[in-house]
């Protein structure tokens, strides 16, 4: 999922697979900044209720992709704990609800 090189770190890309709820499209791989949300701006779509216009964005930083709450309705959910901002480590699973 992510690959380090040298000093200053460098994405080597993101996939993320929508598991829960209604989205167009399910399987996504990224190497830059994405945002999460239910309105067509979005980079991956979630027409869900629960899930805000701009939910979310990730992006890679300091050496880590990080995800960061947008202000949503809902919030943003890490093993059952509400983040604002967090660091996604292989394997996470995102709850936006």
């Amino acid at each position: 999922m992510f690959q380090k090189k040298g000093k200053n770190s460098v994405p080597s890309g993101i996939t993320v697979a929508v598991e829960k709820g209604r989205a167009i499209q399910t399987d996504f791989s990224f190497t830059d900044s994405f945002k999460i949300g239910r309105g067509q701006g979005c980079d991956i779509q979630i027409l869900e209720d629960v899930v805000s216009r701009v939910h979310a964005e990730v992006c890679f930083r300091d050496g880590k992709w990080w995800i960061t709450d947008l202000d949503s309705g809902n919030g943003v959910w890490i093993d059952g704990v509400n983040i604002h901002r967090a660091p996604l480590k292989q394997g996470v699973k995102v709850e936006l609800a």
